[in-house]
């Protein structure tokens, strides 16, 4: 079955729509100036812009078009769970994150946005895959 191009073009705006509440979710963390706190989509924009900008520094190896699309779409979790430091204790949010990080990575997955390379579970606390 193909899907019609005004079909996906929808799928598409409604990710774009969807993508928009990042706006509106603070981090924890503030500009570099300080005058007041950073919201997710422009702490995505700036690492994708670091990510340009410091490439000639990465391997050749490196993908820059496979990293800009992973620090692009890194944070869309944020959207329902909002901004959490890492230092935040992993084994009481990684319950509540993983559904939501599936649902996103599945979403953009039937967009063709990302290849997930494994989604068999969360990483268990010290390493590997939780069952």
């Amino acid at each position: 079955m193909e899907v019609s191009a005004d079909l996906t073009a929808g799928r598409q705006l409604a990710f774009l729509v969807a993508a928009d509440r990042l706006k509106g979710v603070l981090r924890q963390t503030s500009l570099c100036d300080g005058s007041r706190r950073e919201n997710s989509a422009e702490h995505s924009w700036h690492l994708a812009l670091a990510a340009v900008v410091l490439a000639e520094h990465a391997e050749a190896s490196v993908d820059l078009a496979r990293v800009v699309r992973m620090v692009l779409v890194h944070d869309l979790v944020e959207i329902d769970a909002g901004d959490t430091f890492a230092s935040d204790a992993i084994e009481t949010a990684l319950p509540t994150l993983w559904p939501v990080v599936l649902d996103i990575v599945e979403q953009n997955c039937a967009l063709g946005h990302i290849r997930p390379e494994s989604a068999a579970g969360p990483p268990a606390p010290g390493g590997g895959v939780a069952r």
